[in-house]
């Protein structure tokens, strides 16, 4: 019930201003992520001496990252465009990998090439077409 109110709350601001937004739920996406991801390395390396600590430094590259998106956002859609669909292809290739030492040489990175340039047009020349069609209220 409180995942289906939350996607008709965004719905209703998305037909309100579509464009706004997005560029709100990507920024704050981004921070969020980003936030982990520092935390988690953090914990690998054994950085954190408190929970304090854990907070400070998810606060601070959270906000860090919210200011260089919000900055320039449209060049950080086209990098995470590029690098989500460097990942893709990165996590559906094992099967390449394996073609690029048993079979072809470089089979593996012209994969990963491709998936990065997949992901950089769908993030810029396709960006209208991918978001009509994963959300038609925008």
């Amino acid at each position: 019930v409180f995942i289906s109110a939350v996607a008709v709350l965004v719905g209703a601001c998305c037909a309100w201003n579509g464009p706004l937004v997005w560029r709100v739920l990507f920024t704050a996406g981004v921070a969020v992520g980003t936030a982990s991801f520092a935390y988690s390395e953090a914990v690998t390396w054994k950085l954190l001496p408190n929970f304090a600590s854990a907070i400070v430094l998810m606060i601070q590259v959270a906000a860090a990252v919210a200011l260089a998106v919000h900055i320039g956002f449209e060049g950080f859609q086209v990098l995470f465009g590029t690098v989500f669909g460097l990942s893709l292809t990165y996590v559906c290739g094992e099967w390449v990998r394996a073609l690029d030492t048993i079979f072809c040489p470089g089979i593996a990175l012209l994969w990963y090439e491709a998936g990065a340039l997949v992901g950089f047009l769908v993030s810029t020349v396709f960006r209208k077409p991918v978001l009509a069609t994963l959300a038609p209220l925008a």
